[in-house]
């Protein structure tokens, strides 16, 4: 039997979605080896009169800099290789596309001062109850879960993931 184009999109989202948790896991992992350095790595203790966020956001810059690239020649690689260029379409989703950046970049920017001030144990996790208000877009505006048995598996998710949080939050 052949397996359907949607079934191999499916995975392709589910290691897509694996490498995702492995990457945000582990992205304050720097910022606190930063902070509190790491002997491992050989990485002293920043001692610096700025917050440690703002010290740190220059190399943090320098690093999407460094990988936006490398992650852009292996998604259209191939395509360009072969005499294709990608299709941009700058002026259908340049605003959109600069409202998500700006997001993505203030919600990174308030996760460091999370994990500096919170710790890297309850901190970054408890920025992830931006999966609820993810939902909820899904839900509400782009009407991806129809249904009271789906819609309340999810209202379910979201009362875990808040009483998860909430433990987590009166650990420190």
């Amino acid at each position: 039997s052949r397996k359907s184009p949607a079934a191999g999109a499916a995975v392709f989202g589910i290691i897509s979605a694996c490498f995702l948790g492995l990457c945000n896991g582990s992205l304050m992992v720097s910022l606190t080896c930063f902070q509190h350095g790491c002997a491992a790595i050989g990485v002293e203790a920043y001692k610096g009169s700025v917050l440690a966020p703002l010290a740190f956001l220059p190399s943090l810059a320098a690093g999407i800099m460094v990988m936006q690239p490398v992650l852009f020649l292996l998604y259209w690689g191939r395509s360009i290789l072969a005499g294709r260029m990608p299709q941009f379409h700058f002026s259908k989703v340049a605003v959109s596309g600069l409202l998500t950046g700006a997001f993505w970049g203030m919600g990174n920017f308030n996760a460091m001062f999370a994990t500096v001030y919170l710790g890297q144990t309850i901190g970054f996790p408890l920025t992830q109850c931006c999966l609820i208000l993810n939902g909820v877009w899904g839900i509400l505006y782009y009407k991806e879960i129809k249904g009271a048995l789906a819609i309340g598996t999810f209202v379910l998710a979201s009362i875990i993931i808040l009483a998860g949080a909430t433990l987590d939050g009166m650990s420190c």
